[in-house]
């Protein structure tokens, strides 16, 4: 199995992954009714925010410690799947046809 990102509990080194001390809900947040101006940037919204703090007791040596995530996003174009510039979509498939007599 691949290695993930771990999370070590500081006081003994037990590793856990992210999504055993993180809830997504928490972790990513859960926004509603989100308004956008004209431009396409975030004007409101409401419901929950990012939360990256959490805290959490190791299962090993019952130390609580607390975990702070570093979130980062990047982006970038995909080109084959990009529909901003002018592309052909061919409807009709070009078939020859032979006649018998």
């Amino acid at each position: 199995m691949k290695r993930e990102i771990t999370i070590k509990c500081p006081h003994c080194g037990m590793e856990y992954l992210p999504a055993e001390i993180y809830y997504p809900n928490h972790l990513l947040g859960k926004p509603g009714n989100i308004e956008k101006d004209s431009c396409g940037n975030i004007a409101y919204y409401d419901g929950k925010n990012m939360n990256l703090y959490e805290t959490y007791m190791c299962d090993n040596c019952n130390t609580t410690f607390a975990v702070r995530a570093q979130v980062t996003f990047f982006t970038r174009v995909v080109e084959e799947k990009s529909f901003s510039g002018n592309y052909k979509t061919k409807i009709k498939e070009e078939k020859f046809t032979l006649e018998e007599e």
